[in-house]
């Protein structure tokens, strides 16, 4: 035991601090008690007991302590003291007074740290039900109704509070209407009427100047007074924490915190939470509002999608009904001239009536593949010409290049003029073989190339230019801003380059 000298100059010292402290010695006696630590522990005679009379928990760590504070002068600890059968919690802060040869003195404070842990219980229910609507699937996929009630469940629980609703303006803002009102005492979603302004032009102009409105005396406070007659009243709220609703920095409406039957302070934890919440509500409106602009883009685009298919449907359908008049013409036909003529024009019909079937098996109405078009092409042209062994052969491959409908159009008449001119003209009675024609198609980084030829004894292409179907082949070409090249040696053979960019951009 030490000295007085050292204990009443300590005395002097922390008799002027009005909060719990005590003075020990290197043993753990009890050589001072201030009034607030008897409050604390409930105890009137501690002067003169050893603390670890006291101490429940880590009294052996505190023990140790007070062995050697030479290489620690300043120790934080927490402990349990023993109350009237009970136990405090308490955070103790030491540090070394005074080290004599006699020993030396220990300074301690206390702390009651029951609120310490019932705060930092309260911080970490609200983070984890912040992360637990941050990973709700009811607003991750635009459920307004089932997310407005998760988050206000949770937040009534988070906050302890009564009831918690939520509010959004109308177009005009001449009121607030309320799409949640939970109340924890009956834990389930309760109607509450909408609010207007006209009636509480205050209590609406504080959602213009604040960001957040906090009364702990609702019915009594200047801000919140107004709605007390009609509002606060009759639902028993005594304090409310009203935090903005917001989208892109507007205010759209209010998260409501209301405490029933008992006044309330709104700690800085719950103002923190109550903005944090009202931004998930934010996100929900958000994702609802940006899911039903969906639903009605996509019922827009099945709508479009059903006529352009009715369309095509149609075109189809009438290109078929002219090919049957075609046919009763060439039927008709009073010499070979003239239903070779109308011939011609059912294969054009053909080559266009090939698309609009395949626009309408695939349900693709602005582009089609290329190469699915030609096979579907080339199969009609066959059966016109079934009468040759193997009239014609398309070099197949899985091409994937896509053009457009106007574009394809064009190239399906080209096709078609060049190979039924073949057919028509190149392969006569004096040839020693079956007439044939070879459909290749070349795709090149920039461009496409068709290359199409016989086995025929070819032509001038000079004569022959201002023919009919050599002036559709042409002016097609040119209307792709394409290139064509004839040879007439070893039969016909037109190699035909088209700009890739040109068809894909011929619909734009």
């Amino acid at each position: 035991m030490i000295g007085n000298n050292p204990l009443n100059s300590l005395r002097s010292h922390v008799s002027k601090f009005d909060e719990p402290l005590l003075v020990l010695d290197q043993d753990g006696m009890i050589l001072f008690a201030s009034e607030q630590t008897a409050k604390l522990l409930d105890q009137s005679a501690l002067q003169g007991e050893s603390i670890f009379h006291y101490v429940e928990h880590n009294s052996d760590k505190l023990r140790n302590w007070l062995l050697s504070p030479d290489a620690n002068r300043f120790r934080e600890m927490n402990v349990t003291f023993l109350k009237d059968g009970t136990t405090v919690p308490v955070k103790l802060r030491m540090f070394v007074w005074s080290v004599t040869k006699d020993g030396f003195l220990v300074c301690v404070t206390l702390r009651d740290s029951t609120f310490i842990n019932r705060r930092r219980r309260d911080i970490l229910r609200k983070i984890l039900t912040i992360e637990n609507l941050s990973r709700s699937r009811k607003i991750r996929e635009g459920k307004l109704e089932e997310s407005v009630n998760e988050i206000l469940r949770a937040s009534s629980r988070a906050t302890n509070t009564e009831r918690v609703n939520a509010w959004l303006f109308t177009e005009d803002r001449s009121e607030i209407r309320c799409i949640g009102n939970y109340d924890a005492r009956q834990n389930e979603l309760v109607p509450q009427e909408s609010l207007p302004r006209v009636k509480f032009p205050n209590y609406f102009h504080l959602f213009e100047t604040r960001r957040i409105i906090v009364s702990s005396d609702s019915l009594h406070s200047d801000i919140t007074g107004e709605l007390a007659e009609s509002y606060l009243i009759p639902n028993d709220i005594q304090a409310m924490m009203d935090v903005p609703i917001r989208r892109e920095g507007e205010i759209v409406g209010v998260l409501c915190f209301e405490s029933v039957g008992a006044q309330r302070d709104w700690t800085i934890e719950n103002q923190k939470f109550a903005l944090i919440t009202a931004q998930m509500v934010s996100l929900a409106l958000e994702t609802h509002e940006r899911n039903l602009a969906r639903q009605s883009l996509e019922s827009e685009l099945r709508s479009k999608n059903a006529l352009l298919r009715e369309t095509h449907h149609r075109i189809k359908n009438n290109l078929t009904i002219l090919r049957s008049l075609l046919n009763i013409q060439q039927h008709n036909s009073r010499d070979d001239f003239h239903a070779g003529l109308f011939e011609d024009s059912k294969n054009r019909l053909d080559s266009i009536v090939s698309l609009h079937e395949l626009l309408y098996q695939t349900r693709n109405f602005e582009t089609v593949n290329l190469m699915a078009y030609l096979r579907t092409l080339v199969n009609s042209l066959s059966q016109s010409f079934a009468s040759y062994p193997e009239p014609i052969r398309l070099h197949d491959r899985d091409g994937t290049t896509a053009i457009s409908v106007s574009a394809a159009v064009s190239i399906g008449l080209i096709v078609n003029e060049i190979i039924t001119n073949s057919f028509k003209h190149a392969f006569g009675p004096a040839m020693s073989e079956a007439g044939k024609v070879e459909l290749t198609v070349i795709d090149l980084p920039e461009q496409v190339k068709l290359i199409i030829a016989d086995n025929g004894p070819g032509f001038d292409f000079e004569e022959m230019r201002d023919t009919v179907g050599l002036e559709i082949v042409q002016g097609l070409v040119h209307q792709l801003s394409g290139e064509m090249d004839y040879s007439g040696e070893n039969g016909s053979r037109f190699e035909i380059t088209l700009s890739l960019e040109a068809l894909k951009g011929a619909n734009q």
